[in-house]
């Protein structure tokens, strides 16, 4: 099997134990076994486990990347925009559990980090697509940071594991609530 496919496999295998488990429960040894190659086929790949978690991420942070991007450059409206983006983070993140965004927080904070910083990156993307927004009449023209600055700050709020679990509500719920309320207020439409 060629090394691309090795390294591919093992990808697949760490997404697949971490969405059962979590990142931290998942040992070197059943990673390898679970992927079919041998521990030192593994370190030859990867140099550690934190490597092997940096690499999924790194992975998913380019396909959202990638899906982001041919959304804004897409005809759909402003607002249909800011959605298909939040759905391709969705859709990304969707092999993990919300306790795997604590694990990140607390056993690996460098990748967490990384994390942070390529959601707050995105930033200019979503001003671009609310500046289109303004231009188009869908949204009020207010400075573009303080709605993009305070959306980033209620997102990072609800995708925390703790505000997930504690109030019964799944990523997606939180995304799409968030979003709404984002886009349309608070205010009932048959009052506004």
């Amino acid at each position: 099997m060629a090394p691309v496919q090795i390294r591919e496999r093992i990808l697949r295998t760490m997404k697949e134990l971490a969405g059962q488990k979590g990142f931290h429960a998942v040992t070197t040894d059943e990673l390898a076994a679970a992927s079919g190659v041998s521990k030192r086929t593994l370190y030859r790949h990867f140099k550690s486990k934190d490597a092997v978690i940096e690499a999924v991420l790194d992975d998913l942070m380019a396909t959202i990347e990638r899906r982001a991007e041919a959304i804004v450059a897409g005809a759909a409206s402003p607002p249909d925009k800011l959605r298909g983006i939040v759905r391709a983070v969705l859709e990304g993140a969707r092999f993990t559990e919300p306790r795997n965004f604590g694990e990140l927080r607390r056993y690996y904070p460098h990748l967490w980090e990384k994390i942070d910083r390529f959601r707050s990156g995105r930033v200019e993307r979503l001003r671009d697509v609310y500046l289109e927004g303004c231009r188009l009449g869908y949204f009020r023209e207010v400075d573009p940071d303080v709605p993009l600055t305070a959306y980033l700050a209620a997102l990072r709020a609800v995708i925390y594991p703790d505000f997930l679990l504690a109030h019964a509500v799944s990523m997606e719920q939180a995304f799409d609530t968030l979003l709404e309320i984002f886009l349309h207020g608070i205010a009932r439409q048959d009052i506004r």
